[in-house]
């Protein structure tokens, strides 16, 4: 994240993200003036690379999160600027967060994501400490939080909604879901259009019969004492017909295209982790 303020993540779901290398899940990259108003809001973050905060940050929040590492520290760089509220890490810290931060087991529920267990603490367990997300003009956005990242309802009152990017439902429908290697990935590694058949040319000969030469001839009757009678010799002539092959067929190539909720994507880039995001950063420059 740089040179940029005001910017709201909020209902995202991010698994193995920034894991490998130097790469980070968040990083924040400080330049003069700006990380101000940088705001993180029911998030889920599952297994991923370093979340590093950098320093000068201004004003920036992290708010009803769920973080769940099972090795390496979650966090490094500074908490200067940084409020935190009522988010649930499970893992190693890696820096000091005096309040804001409850340590315990979000006991998420392994379904294809990690979405909440009916005995999950981060049920009904959000803050109300965190600033009034933007509502832009003519954007599909959600600053009220009155749905989840799969598309189910969230209370209206704050406090009452479940810290992390779901809300669990028992026996609620799910509308969205993450999406996979096998929904957007490369053909080669298991993507859409991996079974697809290279095109084919078969083609395809009718047998054709050889032209005959020999001759034949009509057999001849034997003498009789009233008169003989000699048949004249017939010979057949040669078939000239010529050979008929029928043309190659090429079977069309058949190619799968993903449906992700609804609509037709093709040319899906590939994507080194799972990571599922309801409302993408948005980012607005200053000089």
């Amino acid at each position: 994240m740089k040179e940029a303020n005001n910017i709201f993540s909020y209902n995202n779901y991010f698994e193995t993200s920034g894991v490998g290398g130097t790469m980070t899940a968040v990083s924040y990259d400080y330049i003069s003036p700006n990380l101000k108003n940088i705001n993180f809001l029911h998030n889920t973050f599952v297994d991923c690379g370093m979340i590093n905060l950098g320093s000068g940050a201004t004003n920036n929040t992290w708010a009803n999160n769920i973080f769940k590492k099972s090795s390496g520290n979650i966090f490094a760089g500074s908490t200067s600027g940084i409020s935190w509220a009522g988010n649930i890490y499970k893992g190693t810290l890696g820096i000091s967060i005096p309040s804001g931060m409850t340590n315990a087991d979000p006991l998420l529920n392994p379904i294809g994501y990690y979405g909440l267990s009916s005995a999950s603490p981060a049920i009904n367990a959000s803050s109300a400490s965190y600033p009034t997300i933007l509502d832009i003009a003519n954007v599909d956005d959600d600053p009220l939080l009155l749905l989840d990242i799969s598309g189910q309802a969230r209370p209206n009152i704050l406090t009452q909604k479940d810290v992390g990017a779901y809300e669990f439902i028992n026996g609620g429908a799910m509308t969205r879901s993450p999406l996979t290697l096998s929904d957007v990935g490369p053909s080669f590694l298991g993507g859409p259009g991996a079974a697809t058949s290279k095109p084919t040319t078969t083609p395809t000969t009718t047998p054709t019969t050889k032209p005959s030469n020999s001759p034949t001839a009509s057999p001849t009757t034997k003498p009789t004492t009233a008169k003989q009678v000699t048949a004249k010799q017939v010979t057949a002539k040669p078939n000239t017909a010529k050979p008929t092959t029928a043309k190659p067929t090429t079977a069309k190539p058949t190619t799968k295209t993903p449906k992700i909720f609804g609509r037709a994507l093709q040319g899906l880039p590939l994507l080194d982790s799972r990571t599922f995001c309801e409302k993408p950063l948005r980012l607005s420059f200053t000089n």
